[in-house]
């Protein structure tokens, strides 16, 4: 099963701003800002939930007093990684999708071809 890597703040930046100018109007902007901020709050929650989950494994792996405590430690933190990525990935396919469809309506507006 192929995993997805959460996407850098970066990168929504860059698939938002490319070709954007001081000419845009205040309404264009407002999209991306909402894209901006549903971002910064997906990543806000996964950079907490993965601290969490590293000091619960943390915790457990300094309690572990064999190989099979410290390797069922280790199960339950790429469990725990796992879930997240599953709980985040809607919230992500969705904003990559308003993304895909903000750079359309953009290219759609100004002649450019699609795709």
């Amino acid at each position: 099963m192929k995993t997805l890597k959460p996407l850098p703040l970066f990168a929504i930046l860059l698939l938002t701003g490319p070709g954007l100018t001081q000419a845009d109007t205040a309404a264009d902007e407002d999209p991306r800002q909402a894209l901006f901020r549903e971002r910064r709050e997906i990543e806000h929650i996964s950079h907490h939930e993965r601290i969490r989950i590293l000091q619960q494994a943390d915790a457990c792996i300094a309690q572990a007093e064999n190989w099979r405590a410290y390797r069922q430690c280790e199960q339950q933190e790429q469990a725990a990684r796992k879930a997240l990525r599953q709980r985040l990935r809607p919230r992500l396919q969705a904003l990559r999708e308003r993304v895909r469809a903000l750079r359309a309506e953009r290219r759609a507006r100004s002649g450019q071809p699609t795709g």
